[in-house]
């Protein structure tokens, strides 16, 4: 889930997102690498409730991603381990494999896809990873445009043509 207010300052109709929320005015957009913006992580089809000071282990839930081995093996696990696998699913699934140049999130990924869940980051270190790699990744790959892995010589010409375009109407507008 992105949190979009940053992007939206003056907010957006929640059907109709290129419009203002009363509907009479197209809403003022700025591009999310110009602004801060959240992105959460939230319900992966599974979800447990704990008292305090109570044990978080959990066994028989089954959400959608079914990868996890403590969910293949059904042994009782930490669902906050679990969390960070599921994560590491996505961010592989939907991004290191479809993308290309992304090789400075493999080390993150494949420790959040531990088999072991005790070797998985909690969610404070798995942050603590993240930070790490975007103060070493180059700024200029911020804004560089995502290139497909199976993107063809005339798609990435195209491709990059337009991302050029918009980078300087952004230089432009600024």
């Amino acid at each position: 889930m992105m949190d979009a207010t940053t992007m939206y300052p003056n907010g957006w109709h929640s059907i109709r997102r290129n419009l203002s929320p009363d509907l009479t005015d197209t809403a003022h957009h700025c591009d999310r690498i110009d602004v801060g913006v959240k992105y959460f992580f939230i319900d992966f089809g599974i979800s447990a409730r704990f008292l305090p000071g109570q044990q978080r282990i959990i066994t028989d839930l089954r959400g959608r991603e079914q990868r996890p081995p403590e969910l293949v093996a059904g042994i009782p696990h930490d669902p906050f381990k679990l969390d960070m696998a599921i994560i590491g699913y996505l961010l592989d699934d939907n991004f290191y494999k479809i993308y290309a140049d992304l090789h400075f999130l493999s080390p993150l990924i494949n420790a959040l896809k531990a088999d072991d869940p005790a070797r998985r980051p909690t969610a404070e270190e798995a942050l603590a990873a993240w930070n790490t790699i975007r103060r070493v990744v180059d700024q200029a790959k911020y804004y560089s445009r995502l290139r497909k892995h199976e993107e063809t010589l005339s798609e990435a010409l195209l491709n990059s043509s337009i991302h050029a375009f918009k980078g300087v109407k952004r230089l432009v507008a600024s």
